[in-house]
This record gives C-alpha cells, structure tokens and sequence, in this order.
C-alpha cells in the first residue's frame, strides 16, 4: 500500500479558454472540480491505475465537506484530520495553446491540537505502507519542525519516504534525511540560492538528502544519489503542449509504482524503470484536461521514452 499525506489539499477548479486577457471581462464556461493537493493528485493517479492508496489529509469548513464528497468517488482511502480553517480552493486558466495560470490560495494555520492530531492520524496511517509521500505546502505559519516529524513517523513506519515541497521545507525535508526529494530545477534554485544544478544538488546532498528526483520541463526528468551525483537523465522523444498542472504529481504516481512493491530505493534497471515511467506518466497528465489524472497515452510513452 502506498500513502500520501497532504496537509493542505485544495478543491480544484479547471477552466478552459481561448486567451486569458488580463484587465478584461471574458465569459467563460463551467469550471471542472476535482480534489486536489499535490498528494491528493498521486493518490488519484495512483488508485486510477489500480494501485492500493491511503490518503491522509485535512478538511475544513464548506470547502471541505466538498473536498470529502468528491474524493469519496474516486476509490481512495481517505484519513481525514478536521482543522478549523477552510480548505483553500485553487483556480488553474488553460488557454487553448496549453499556457496556464495557476491561483493558489494560502492554507489557514492550523492550531497546536490540529498538529498534533496530524501526526497521530499518521502514525495510524502509515502502518503496512511500504512507501509514502509527503506533499505540498503547508498551512500559514506552520513550523518547518513539522515536516521534520511528519517524515520521521512516516519512516519509523518502515516507508519508503518522498518528499515534494518547496521553499525552505524541501532544506528541512534533506536534512531529516527523506528517501527521495521531488523539486523542480526552480525550486531547487529557490531553495539553495544557486541557478547551478549540480551545486545546488551538493547542497541538498550535504543536508542529508539521500536522493533527488529533478522536473526539468521540456527537458524531461533526472535521477541523482549521493553515489551518483551527476545523475540518470530521461526523456521524452517530443516537447508537448498541454496543463502542466498536475505533471510532477503524476511524476511522482508513476516512480512509487515502481518503488514501492520494493520498499526501498531503487537500483539498477529498477531505477530505470522508474525514472521511465516518472516521464511516460507525467507526459500524460500534460495532455489530461486537469491535474490528478492520466490519458490513455501513458503506457505508448513508455516507449518514447529517452534514457541515459
């Protein structure tokens, strides 16, 4: 079983039109809803491609009942941790030539009760779990010592641990020391100060990261380990264009496919196949009308897939 763990999940609106023209008034057509937060997205992708998954996250206010009706359809095993603060909504404009605008709300603080009763759902959680992945941002004015503790009970549990944040969060995830870190090449700048890859990799590596999984857009995906710090590259045959949104979750589906009837990290033509599908699935989602989904494509880019 797989599990994710998304402290601040959102209710998802679509909308899709010719041109956003800023300062304008446009008529547009019905938004499309989905559940979603990074982590909610790998689990929808997961459980869409008959993967065990279990869902821990947070629900508040009407936002948050909305986000329980939608998810409850979709064959994934949610945990539910109540918080006071209303679920946050995020709004993604699809133009018809694939540009997207993405509005995110802030997630509300939680309270001292709130966080506690998050560790302990993932404490309960995580058990039989052989991987699990934390994602996404956290509610306004958390402490970074809570990702630090929510990844130390999700590995005291036996996991296999990802990491998929941002910002300050993605050092503090490397130094408590998270099987795998999932940035992508701006957000490893923005964390490390660097715009060198390389550099900016050694000092994720040097915090105690023991793996990172890098977006690189056009450029496909790349695997480093402390071993291998120049990394395994892969990519697609062909730029696409498409709703990037949800691509990186669909990324991150597609490695714990692989590794987590594993348990652990992956070696060999293990982390090939993984880095493989990484792509394959996340060229996918590209093409998918809104996050947290795949097209029929995926398995046929499996072989258009690059690797080296």
């Amino acid at each position: 079983m797989i599990l994710t763990a998304t402290p601040a999940p959102a209710v998802d609106q679509t909308v899709h039109l010719d041109q956003l023209r800023l300062g304008e008034a446009q008529r547009v057509g019905p938004p499309v809803i989905r559940p979603g937060g990074k982590g909610i997205n790998v689990a929808r992708v997961l459980a869409s491609r008959g993967h065990a998954v279990r869902a821990v996250t947070t629900r508040g206010g009407a936002e948050g009942e909305l986000l329980e009706r939608t998810l409850s359809h979709l064959g994934v095993d949610a945990r539910w941790v109540p918080v006071a603060a209303p679920t946050r909504r995020s709004t993604a404009w699809v133009e018809a030539s694939g540009r997207t605008t993405v509005l995110n709300e802030q997630a509300g603080a939680w309270t001292e009760a709130e966080c506690e009763a998050w560790l302990d759902s993932l404490t309960v959680a995580v058990e039989g779990a052989s991987a699990a992945a934390l994602c996404g941002s956290w509610p306004a004015g958390a402490p970074a010592g809570w990702v630090s503790r929510s990844l130390e009970v999700l590995a005291a549990g036996g996991a296999y641990t990802v990491a998929d944040t941002s910002g300050p969060l993605l050092l503090t995830a490397a130094a408590a020391g998270a099987s795998l870190l999932k940035p992508n090449v701006e957000e490893l700048a923005e964390a490390t100060g660097t715009t060198d890859v390389q550099a900016g990799l050694g000092i994720l590596f040097g915090l105690g990261a023991q793996a990172v999984l890098l977006s690189r857009g056009p450029d496909g995906m790349s695997h480093h380990t402390r071993e291998d710090p120049a990394g395994l590259h892969a990519r697609l045959d062909a730029v696409l264009t498409g709703n990037p949104t949800g691509a990186g979750d669909a990324a991150v589906a597609g490695w714990l496919s692989v590794v987590a009837p594993l348990g652990r990290a992956p070696l060999g033509a293990e982390r090939e196949r993984a880095l493989r599908t990484a792509v394959a699935w996340s060229a996918s989602a590209v093409l998918a009308p809104v996050a947290g989904e795949l097209t029929e494509d995926a398995e046929r880019f499996m072989q258009r897939v690059q690797c080296g």
